[in-house]
C-alpha cells in the first residue's frame, strides 16, 4: 500500500513538472505591453510574468483647419478605442481656425501653462520661431526618437529631421511629404481641349501669352490667368522665379549671400512679365482686394492659376472643383528650400508633463495606416468608402464631401506619414510612388537647409520693414504698380526709411555665424 502510494505521487509531479514545460514553450507567458515598445498591451491577466500597463494617458492635440469639425468627437472616440487597446492613450482633439485664431491662440495656451501635448507648426505660422526660442517647445533628440518613435525616424529622411532644427535643436516633426517644390501653372483642361492648346513648348512664364490671349478674346467672363493678394497659391514672382523665400530680402540661386529681392535679376523679370499680363488684361483688375479665387476657379471662370506644383497636384486640386479637371505646368527646377521642409509638422510643447508618451503615440501616425486613415479620412462608410487596396472616395451620403462631418482628407498635409494613406478616388495611381521619385530628383537650394533668420535681433527695424513693404511691393507682385523701375525706386526708398539696410546687415551677419557653426 505503501509503495502505491510513493509511486502515485512521483506520478502526480511528473505530471505537474510536464504542465509546465509545456505552458513555458508554447509562448502563453510571454510578455506584452511594455508602455515604450509600441506593442499592444497585454490581455493575459494571468501571466505571472507580464509587465502592467502603462497608466493612462491622454493627448491634447491642437489642430487647425476650418474650426470645429461636426464628426470631430466620433472621430476622437474612434481614435481611442483603437489606441487604448495598443498603448492605453487617447486623445483630445481641439480644432481652431486656421486663417484666423490658430497661431495667436495656441501660443497663448503653452505660454498659460494650459494642458496641452502635440500642436500643429509650420515656417509660414509665428509658433514655429517664437515658441522654439522661447524655450516652449520640448526638444525631440536622436535618442528620445530611439527609444520612443522609431518609426518616425525610420520614415523621415535627414533633410526632414535636420531641416527644421532651431538653433541645432530639434523642436518639430514633419509630415512625410513631398520634400521639394516646382513652381507652375494649373490649365482648365476643358479649355485646353476646347482651343487645342498645345502646351509641351510651354517653358517660362513668359510663354503663356498666346494662351491667354486666346482666351481674353474668345471666353468673355473667364479670367484668363487668376492671381490675387492674398490667395493662398501665393503670388506669381514666389512661384516662377528660383529663390530662397517669399520675402522682401532673399537668397539668389546663383548668389553668396541675402540681398534685396530688387537685386535678383530673374525676380525683376518676373515683375515686368506681370505688368505687361496685367496691362493686357489678362488679370483680374481687382486683384489687389480679393482674397479667395476659389469660387471663381469651381464655377469655371479661370483658365490658368499659378501654384507650387508637385506631381499629381492636378488631379489633386481637381477634387476640390468638383466638374473642374485641371492639367499642370511645370515652369522651374525642382528645388528643396528650408520652408518646403518646415511647411507642415508636428511639435510638444514644453509645459507636456510626458512628451515620451506623446511621442509614443504620434509614432503609430508613421507606420499604422489603419489609423492613420481614421485621422485623414474618417469612419469607414460614413465618411469614405474603400475603392480598392490603393483607393476610397466619397462615401455616397456625403455628396462628394460637400456634406461630410470630417471632410476627407482632412489632414492628410499635416498628419504622419502622407505616402502610407490611401488615394482619393481620381487621383494618379501613382501619386505617392511619383512623389518618392520626385523627392529624390530635387535638389537643395544652395547650402541654406536649416539656416532661420532671429528677427528678435532686429525687432523694431524688421517690424518698421513689414508695414513700409505692403504698399508699393503688393501691387508690383499683381503688376499693378505702373512703371517697374519706378515703383522697385520708390519701394526701396520707403524699405530705406523703415530700416532696411539693418535688417539686411543683420540676416548676413547671422548668416554666417550659422555657416561658420556647422
Amino acid at each position: 500500500m505503501k509503495r502505491i502510494s510513493k509511486l502515485l505521487c512521483l506520478a502526480i509531479c511528473i505530471i505537474m513538472l510536464l504542465t509546465t514545460a509545456l505552458t513555458g514553450c508554447d509562448g502563453t507567458t510571454s510578455t506584452k505591453g511594455n508602455s515604450t515598445s509600441g506593442k499592444p498591451i497585454s490581455t493575459d491577466a494571468t501571466a505571472a510574468d507580464a509587465e502592467p500597463p502603462p497608466e493612462p494617458y491622454e493627448v491634447v492635440w491642437y489642430i487647425p483647419g476650418n474650426g470645429t469639425e461636426p464628426d470631430e468627437k466620433l472621430i476622437e472616440q474612434e481614435i481611442n478605442k483603437y489606441m487604448k487597446d495598443k498603448i492605453n492613450t487617447t486623445v483630445d482633439l481641439v480644432m481652431f481656425n486656421m486663417w484666423g485664431e490658430y497661431d495667436q491662440k495656441v501660443q497663448t495656451i503653452i505660454q498659460s501653462g494650459e494642458k496641452a501635448d502635440l500642436f500643429f507648426s509650420c515656417s509660414w505660422l509665428t509658433v514655429y520661431t517664437e515658441i522654439a526660442r522661447n524655450g516652449l517647445a520640448t526638444e525631440i533628440t536622436d535618442e528620445m526618437l530611439e527609444q520612443y518613435a522609431p518609426n518616425i525616424k525610420r520614415v523621415l529622411s535627414g533633410a526632414f529631421l535636420d531641416g527644421p532644427k532651431v538653433g541645432g535643436k530639434r523642436y518639430h516633426l514633419p509630415c512625410n511629404k513631398e520634400i521639394g517644390a516646382q513652381g507652375g501653372v494649373l490649365l482648365n483642361k476643358a479649355l485646353v481641349d476646347k482651343y487645342e492648346f498645345d502646351y509641351s513648348n510651354v517653358k517660362t512664364f513668359k510663354d503663356l501669352a498666346p494662351m491667354l490671349q486666346t482666351i481674353k478674346e474668345n471666353e468673355p467672363g473667364v479670367y484668363p490667368l487668376d492671381v490675387c493678394s492674398g490667395c493662398n497659391t501665393g503670388p506669381i514672382v514666389s512661384c516662377m522665379a528660383n529663390w530662397l523665400d517669399h520675402s522682401f530680402i532673399n537668397f539668389p540661386a546663383n548668389g553668396t549671400k541675402w540681398v534685396s529681392i530688387f537685386d535678383i535679376p530673374e525676380i525683376v523679370d518676373i515683375f515686368r512679365v506681370t505688368k505687361e499680363f496685367f496691362d493686357a488684361g489678362y488679370m483680374r483688375k481687382d486683384a489687389a482686394t480679393v482674397s479667395d479665387v476659389m469660387p471663381d476657379q469651381k464655377a469655371g471662370k479661370v483658365f490658368a492659376t499659378v501654384m507650387q506644383l508637385k506631381p499629381g497636384k492636378d488631379k489633386e486640386y481637381s477634387s476640390s472643383t468638383p466638374g473642374i479637371e485641371w492639367i499642370q505646368v511645370g515652369l522651374t527646377d525642382n528645388v528643396i528650400r528650408s520652408g518646403d521642409v518646415t511647411g507642415s509638422m508636428m511639435a510638444i510643447p514644453k509645459t507636456c508633463p510626458k512628451p515620451e508618451r506623446v511621442l509614443e503615440f504620434y509614432d503609430y501616425f508613421y507606420h499604422d495606416k489603419e489609423l492613420l486613415t481614421m485621422m485623414n479620412y474618417g469612419i469607414e462608410n460614413m465618411h469614405y468608402v474603400k475603392v480598392d487596396e490603393k483607393t476610397v472616395d466619397y462615401a455616397p451620403a456625403t455628396e462628394n464631401g460637400t456634406k461630410s462631418g470630417w471632410k476627407p482628407p482632412y489632414t492628410i498635409w499635416m498628419v504622419g506619414n502622407q505616402f502610407d494613406n490611401y488615394i482619393l478616388k481620381g487621383e494618379d495611381p501613382q501619386k505617392y510612388e511619383n512623389l518618392i521619385k520626385f523627392n529624390a530628383d530635387c535638389k537643395p537650394f544652395k547650402d541654406t537647409m536649416g539656416f532661420l533668420f532671429d528677427k528678435t535681433k532686429c525687432q523694431n527695424s524688421f517690424d518698421s520693414l513689414k508695414a513700409a513693404r505692403e504698399d508699393i511691393y503688393q501691387l508690383l507682385l499683381i503688376g499693378a504698380a505702373g512703371d517697374v523701375d519706378a515703383a522697385m525706386a520708390e519701394a526701396m526708398k520707403q524699405w530705406n526709411d523703415a530700416g532696411f539696410q539693418d535688417v539686411l546687415a543683420e540676416y548676413n551677419k547671422q548668416f554666417e555665424a550659422w555657416k561658420a557653426s556647422k
